[in-house]
């Protein structure tokens, strides 16, 4: 039997995880998959970094919500499965899902765990300026590029956003 290939894609500048990655490859090798790890750099391609993702019986992101997130909006469609590893400050998408905080036990939910279908929100914005505002309100030929975000959990802006920011350093 062909040992399954889990695409492991891991963000080291998100928060602390519950589980220690590499007992998590361990258990995943004992299980008789073969987990192929990819590190997210600093300026990293989510289309690069998953652009042969459906060559993999799974993704495993291990990262926060907004690297899930991320890589959400790129798997989107494809059918391929995306396990939310506990890997960042928050994790509220891995403990919505009751994703195990065990290397054993997320390695057995990542080989043999059910696909759930979930929702993927979609966020369209423009960014204005101060500025700007009273020009795009009174319609002055004024025009910004329509952003696209997707995010699994929530999406929030002001106070949580300011807030996550802040967090960066500590990261």
């Amino acid at each position: 039997m062909t040992p399954k290939k889990i695409l492991v894609v891991h963000n080291p500048r998100t928060g602390f995880a519950q589980i220690r990655l590499g007992d998590y490859l361990k258990a995943l090798e004992t299980r008789g998959a073969f987990p192929v790890l990819r590190t997210l750099s600093d300026d990293f391609d989510f289309k690069e970094v998953l652009k042969d993702a459906s060559d993999f019986e799974r993704v495993v992101v291990a990262g926060g919500d907004g690297t899930v997130s991320g890589a959400a909006s790129i798997l989107q469609g494809t059918g391929v499965p995306l396990v939310a590893y506990p890997g960042g400050t928050a994790n509220l998408l891995a403990l919505n899902l009751k994703m195990p905080a065990t290397a054993d036990k997320l390695a057995e939910v990542t080989l043999k765990g059910p696909v759930i279908p979930t929702d993927l929100g979609r966020l369209d914005y423009r960014i204005y300026r101060r500025r700007d505002y009273l020009r795009a309100r009174l319609g002055l030929n004024f025009s910004h590029d329509l952003l696209t975000a997707h995010f699994t959990v929530m999406a929030g802006s002001g106070l949580v956003a300011h807030l996550v920011k802040g967090a960066e350093p500590f990261k």
